[in-house]
């Protein structure tokens, strides 16, 4: 059996793109999550709160797929900080890329908090919704620092998209607030009780 050195192409150029292949995976949670909030938006209008299934189903699986952008591009942080040569790509098809995600992405923080009032009675689930996002701020403005730092055509290309992702990021970090950790102290009861 004959030893393949050359993995299997993925882009149009015949190479293999990680960085692509991650954002791409990112843009596939963006249309993931755009189907499960169009699902929590229908129970909105209809009885202006959220189904059990809606809660059951949609509302955690929402959660799981930021969590899963937070990580995809925490992944791209590390690998791009490690100079590898596997992230020598075309920048201009990366550009292209890198815009339909922020694109997607827009839209689903546009999406969210537009439900923030809804979701703000389903408890703990709007806390955790709301942590999630706050790490997904963090996580994605790094990961824009190392994208630029590294890509210095596509930064000058993507620059207007992420002014309009980060306007919308901080209106949806508004709607949904970072849940407020109390002190304990050692019994584990908390110091305002």
């Amino acid at each position: 059996m004959p030893l393949l050195i050359d993995g299997l192409p993925t882009s149009a150029m015949g190479t293999i793109s990680p960085l692509r292949s991650n954002l791409e995976d990112m843009i596939g949670s963006c249309r993931a999550l755009n189907k499960h909030i169009a699902m929590m938006n229908e129970d909105k209008e209809t009885f202006g709160l959220l189904t059990e299934e809606t809660y059951c189903y949609d509302a955690p699986e929402v959660l799981t797929q930021l969590t899963k952008i937070t990580r995809t591009a925490a992944l791209c942080i590390r690998d791009l900080n490690l100079d590898d040569e596997a992230f020598e790509t075309d920048e201009p098809q990366l550009a292209l890329v890198l815009y339909n995600f922020i694109s997607e992405h827009k839209r689903i923080l546009n999406q969210l908090t537009a439900l923030g009032t809804i979701m703000k009675s389903t408890g703990s689930l709007y806390g955790a919704l709301g942590g999630a996002l706050h790490r997904q701020e963090h996580v994605v403005s790094r990961f824009r620092e190392v994208l630029d730092a590294r890509y210095i055509s596509t930064k000058t290309l993507s620059a207007p998209d992420w002014v309009e992702q980060v306007e919308a990021m901080r209106l949806c970090l508004e709607a949904y607030p970072a849940p407020v950790e109390e002190d304990y102290n050692m019994s584990g009861v908390p110091e305002s009780v």
